[in-house]
């Protein structure tokens, strides 16, 4: 006799034969596919960055558009695209020009490989929001500088963490 602690789940003659299906798994235990929403019970349709979610909860996850309309704080971005204009920055304050690529190199030393398409669309999120603005540089580049309304925020996240440091923020060179 075999040692079989399958519990008839599983044919010993066939290991990846189940007779369960998941939809019969759903119908046992109706929260092993549940949406992970609190008080939702929806089954799951999508994975989302935040756990397994029912299509409406997911959709109601998906970012608002930024509106530059002097609300925009450091906790309505992104990580990334936080992380977007501290690399414009440190690219500024080393005298050098922030171009797509060369911002991409900043952030691959923070994630490692960053998809271009991603870093676009992000970049254009913050034009939108009115906190970095976009120029020409020849057919191909495109450069990006913080406007005023960004270096704001950076100056603003910078001397809160100072505080929470105990340190003192010092006016620096201004560009």
């Amino acid at each position: 006799m075999f040692d079989d602690d399958s519990r008839d789940l599983q044919t010993p003659d066939r290991p990846d034969a189940s007779p369960l299906t998941a939809r019969a798994l759903e119908a046992a235990d109706p929260l092993l596919y549940a949406c992970e929403t609190r008080g939702c019970r929806r089954p799951t349709t999508t994975v989302t960055a935040d756990g397994y979610r029912c299509q409406e909860c997911a959709t109601a996850l998906e970012e608002r558009p930024l509106l530059a309309d002097g609300g925009v704080t450091w906790t309505d971005l992104t990580a990334f695209r936080r992380d977007c204009l501290e690399a414009i920055a440190t690219l500024e304050t080393a005298g050098e020009t922030p171009y797509g690529l060369a911002i991409q190199d900043v952030l691959e030393e923070r994630y490692g490989e960053v998809n271009q398409s991603r870093l676009y669309l992000n970049l254009d999120e913050l034009v939108d929001a009115d906190l970095v603005e976009k120029s020409t540089i020849d057919r191909r580049t495109n450069g990006y500088r913080l406007t005023p309304a960004g270096r704001r925020l950076l100056e603003t996240r910078a001397r809160q963490l100072a505080d929470c440091c105990g340190l003192t923020v010092t006016e620096g060179d201004r560009r």
